[in-house]
């Protein structure tokens, strides 16, 4: 028996010393998951992304509201300030913890309005602010940028001016804004996201460094790529997005990069991939009678290439399923394709690879919120993330996917940092909001 023992003894070491290890100076990390608590909440509250890595969260008061906000990657909850409502103003907004920008209105006409930057010292920016409705006023995503129209000497005409809040300068970029250009400028002013570039009601394009007039189209909708340089708009003929353009501001040139087929039309649902060689489009079907329809068919456009493929049809989806598209999403290379599907029964999830033709299907995914085209899909790089009961999955570029968290309590939401190395998640726990930091969720391979 001792014999048997000290045999066994003899082949445990020699294999112990057959195991790859480390040399003494090689450095071994392994990333362990950490989760940290942040904050709950009582009352009713909303919750938004704000500039870059922050999260806004705003709580409903008796009279205004209080706003918190925490750092994605910091997870620390500070109390930022207390909005109440105010009379005689036209526009108010808090820029930061010291900075409020508003409209008063100090008078019954457009020449008594007055744009004012109050904050460690009170700054009138302008005077004769002008309106439609309520004051045209909007600021770019960081807040660096004030846009604003004021009287101009024609009657019912307005001059769009541009301040920076970091030089204290006023640049002017058109002096012969119309009453109906002014009401298109309501919910049509876009911001690239690098803060470059401005587009104007769906027609001019202004370079915000200089002030200078980029480029005019006629455009039913549009949207900005990710890096802020190109952007994609829809051309119509009778009121129908019949094809696709994409400007590049740097070079104000303008190419024409998709036709609709015949009987079809753009419905303004098109998605860029965040390295700019994709775009996802969705169109939909004219009848007989002009009447518009729901989708018809999503494709995916290879920009370097110049070719498309009609997914609903590699998927074998029929039009009834195609009808109910909700999200479309890329991953940053653009080789996997996202599209949410939601019906009486729920959501599901399709995700293509445009490369290898593979596909996953996927039940019960949860809505996310209305922001960056999240509503049901988060990406970093070339992962995807989605909420599916309880559980955080996460999909790599090679289709492989696993389950990064589960959640004891009702997942409502996640948020992810802009490099991928830390989540908020938002859960429900008897009709409390609890916030959650989780990190070191993802590894290099799965």
């Amino acid at each position: 028996m001792k014999r048997f023992i000290v045999l066994i003894v003899f082949i445990c070491i020699i294999s112990a010393s057959c195991v790859n290890r480390p040399a003494d100076d090689q450095e071994v990390s392994i990333p362990i998951k950490t989760q940290n608590y942040i904050a709950r909440f009582e009352d009713n509250v909303s919750l938004y992304r704000d500039f870059g890595d922050k999260l806004i969260i705003q709580k409903e008061q008796e009279k205004g509201f209080e706003l918190f906000s925490v750092d994605i990657n910091e997870a620390i909850l500070s109390f930022d300030y207390t909005v109440t409502p105010l009379d005689n103003q036209l526009y108010y907004k808090k820029l930061d913890v010291d900075n409020i920008l508003k409209v008063k209105q100090l008078g019954n006409s457009e020449e008594d309005n007055v744009l004012i930057l109050e904050g460690k010292i009170i700054r009138n920016i302008a005077k004769y602010i002008g309106y439609s409705e309520s004051a045209l006023v909007s600021t770019s995503p960081s807040q660096k940028y004030i846009l604003y129209c004021t009287v101009g000497d024609i009657l019912n005409h307005y001059r769009l001016q541009l301040y920076n809040r970091e030089t204290n300068k006023t640049m002017l970029l058109d002096d012969t804004v119309s009453d109906a250009v002014l009401d298109d400028m309501q919910g049509n002013l876009l911001w690239s996201p690098n803060e470059a570039y401005l587009a104007v009601a769906n027609k001019q394009i202004y370079n915000v460094q200089d002030g200078k007039l980029v480029s005019e189209i006629n455009a039913e909708s549009m949207i900005w790529s990710a890096g802020g340089s190109k952007l994609a708009y829809i051309k119509s003929e009778n009121g129908m997005g019949k094809s696709i353009c994409i400007l590049d501001a740097k070079a104000a040139e303008i190419e024409e990069v998709f036709i609709v087929n015949q009987g079809e039309y753009l419905s303004g649902y098109i998605v860029w991939n965040e390295n700019e060689t994709k775009m996802a489009i969705a169109t939909a079907s004219i009848d007989a009678k002009e009447s518009i329809s729901p989708y018809k068919a999503i494709y995916s456009l290879d920009l370097p290439a110049k070719e498309a493929v009609r997914i609903d049809t590699a998927l074998k989806l029929d039009m009834e399923q195609v009808s109910k598209l909700e999200n479309m999403h890329y991953n940053s290379s653009g080789n996997l394709l996202a599209l949410t599907m939601v019906d009486n029964l729920g959501s599901y999830l399709y995700v293509y690879n445009v490369d290898t033709s593979e596909w996953q299907f996927f039940l019960g995914i949860e809505y996310l919120h209305y922001e960056n085209n999240e509503d049901y899909i988060c990406s970093v790089r070339n992962r995807l993330y989605f909420v599916q009961g309880q559980e955080i999955i996460e999909l790599d570029e090679h289709m492989n996917f696993k389950q990064i968290h589960k959640s004891k309590d009702a997942l409502e939401d996640i948020y992810l940092s802009k490099d991928g190395s830390s989540m908020i998640i938002v859960e429900r726990q008897e009709g409390r909001m609890i916030l959650r930091q989780i990190k070191n969720f993802s590894s290099k391979s799965m």
